[in-house]
């Protein structure tokens, strides 16, 4: 019989909350500099948001540290394995999209030693949190 994992109604709050500070990050982002009151609060509220990250890496690394696994390769094949995929289709797609040369080996290298796009860089950082729990509970 599987026992479920117990639900976090306050971790669901976290990520409702998370979810709209990166809205607002992308929505004032987008404000040119000026010198009156708008850019002002426009600079507030994008600086105030940028808490949202850190607590989508703080509530991805508790939860993976929440479940045990019997050894770190059986965790490496459980959930690194998953997001491999994930981060090559993406990888792919924006390369395609961006008229790169997906089929040459100096892609395939960028892919390996980072994001081949600047926002690609969470799905890595996820690999690296995952790793990091593991290894430390």
């Amino acid at each position: 019989m599987k026992v479920d994992s117990p639900h976090y109604s306050s971790i669901d709050v976290l990520r409702a909350f998370s979810c709209f500070l990166v809205i607002v990050i992308h929505v004032s982002s987008d404000t040119p500099y000026s010198s009156d009151i708008g850019w002002n609060v426009s600079n507030i509220l994008n600086s105030f948001s940028r808490m949202a990250v850190p607590i989508f890496i703080i509530i991805s690394a508790y939860l993976m540290s929440e479940k045990k696994y019997e050894s770190y390769f059986l965790f490496i094949k459980k959930r690194v394995i998953r997001i491999i995929p994930v981060i090559i289709v993406w990888s792919y797609f924006y390369g395609w999209f961006n008229n790169k040369d997906i089929f040459s080996m100096q892609f395939l290298l960028s892919l390996l030693s980072g994001p081949t796009m600047f926002h690609l860089w969470y799905l890595y950082a996820i690999v690296g949190v995952g790793n990091a729990a593991n290894l430390l509970i």
